[in-house]
């Protein structure tokens, strides 16, 4: 899907120019790149194909400055079209909203999201952008809310969930794709594969 652009760009194939540094509302620069402010003429569309990125039919490499429907800030790099690199967000209040990085188009290593008050919203981590490892999620107020732990996109060993006033929701250990423990009052020994838009959908609430 193609649309005009009202987004900030950098660094993309000399067809902007530079137009001063810094950070923009009020959101601070990513780290370990030296953000620099520029518009992107009207006149030069965005286009996304099969998870790539392109300007003007050409496939994208440089910094994205774009903003999603709730007004957050995302800073994505992306390398001939994929995102590659850190991706750093910040919500309009300037507090960091997630930082998670990319290889080639694909989540790897650790991935955070917050609250916009800053608590822990989730953690997790990634293995060529299937979750391999633990997952945890808060609520707004840092109750803990789950601890899972996966291989390869799917649960595999303890798995626990909390009730918003501390009780136990969910105790129960996967292996090889079965479970077995307890899920509120009832215990379980039964077959449950879990499919990646789940487990995506999951890790980036």
């Amino acid at each position: 899907m193609t649309r005009t652009l009202s987004i900030i760009l950098a660094a993309f194939l000399g067809i902007v120019s530079l137009a001063g540094s810094a950070a923009f509302r009020g959101a601070p620069a990513p780290e370990d790149a030296a953000v620099q402010q520029v518009k992107l003429a009207s006149s030069h569309s965005l286009q996304r194909n099969q998870g790539q990125l392109f300007v003007d039919g050409q496939l994208f490499s440089g910094l994205l400055l774009d903003f999603d429907m709730s007004g957050t800030l995302i800073y994505s790099k992306y390398e001939s079209g994929h995102k590659d690199g850190n991706e750093v967000a910040y919500y309009p209040n300037g507090q960091l909203a997630f930082k998670r990085n990319w290889i080639e188009g694909k989540r790897e290593g650790e991935t955070i999201f917050w609250w916009p008050n800053g608590q822990l919203k989730s953690r997790s981590t990634y293995s060529a952008d299937l979750l391999s490892g633990s997952h945890s999620e808060w609520l707004s107020d840092g109750t803990l809310l789950r601890q899972f732990s996966y291989v390869e996109g799917k649960e595999e060993g303890p798995q626990k969930m909390w009730y918003e006033d501390g009780s136990i929701r969910a105790n129960y250990v996967v292996k090889d794709g079965r479970r077995f423990g307890s899920i509120g009052a009832k215990g379980c020994t039964l077959q449950d594969e879990v499919t990646e838009n789940r487990l995506n959908g999951e890790a980036d609430a």
